[in-house]
């Protein structure tokens, strides 16, 4: 694995570093596009004030050990294009969650693939985490075969698993999960 620092991680093609304030146009850019969040446990930020609140918030987070959350950069180009975190849900149980989001115009590309394993091999071995689950809306299969091609292996699907929106109502999902004692894709 790249490690540049603790909270910064290079790929062949990528920079995940944490976000800075000055993200938040970009992160509106994706945030408030209602296809790349149809599926998401959010609601489109409607100004970048919104996205900068988040950015805020994810910033106080990263003095916590429990948190992190990088902004994905194209390092050709500098592009902030999307954002991956994973925070512990159960400290007794070593147990945490990934989540991620990507511009809609960057899908395809091969992008979330190349940076979710190493979110992973991050959270093993700085965060301390034995389990991390992810889970994606059914309705959203290119979700599941990003976390397959990770090294996630799909446990089940859980019926009404998260609520979406009033729009969207409860979603029926996929769950993934991944451990750190049989990892192996970097």
């Amino acid at each position: 694995m790249k490690t540049i620092k603790k909270h910064e991680i290079q790929t062949d093609r990528l920079l995940l570093r944490p976000f800075k304030r000055s993200d938040a146009p970009a992160m509106f850019g994706w945030a408030s596009d209602h296809e790349v969040t149809r599926y998401l446990r959010f609601v489109p930020h409607k100004s970048v004030e919104e996205s900068e609140k988040v950015i805020s918030s994810w910033i106080e987070d990263e003095t916590l050990p429990h948190s992190v959350n990088w902004a994905i950069v194209v390092r050709e180009t500098g592009t902030v294009i999307g954002s991956a975190g994973v925070m512990t849900i159960s400290p007794v149980d070593h147990k945490g969650e990934v989540g991620y989001c990507l511009s809609r115009s960057k899908w395809g590309k091969g992008y979330m693939s190349e940076a979710l394993p190493y979110v992973l091999r991050h959270a093993f071995t700085y965060m301390g985490l034995h389990r991390i689950e992810a889970a994606h809306s059914l309705a959203n299969a290119a979700s599941g075969r990003v976390m397959e091609k990770a090294g996630m292996h799909k446990e089940c699907s859980c019926l009404r698993h998260y609520y979406k929106s009033s729009l969207n109502g409860y979603q029926d999902s996929a769950l993934y999960a991944v451990f750190s004692d049989t990892y192996e894709k970097l």
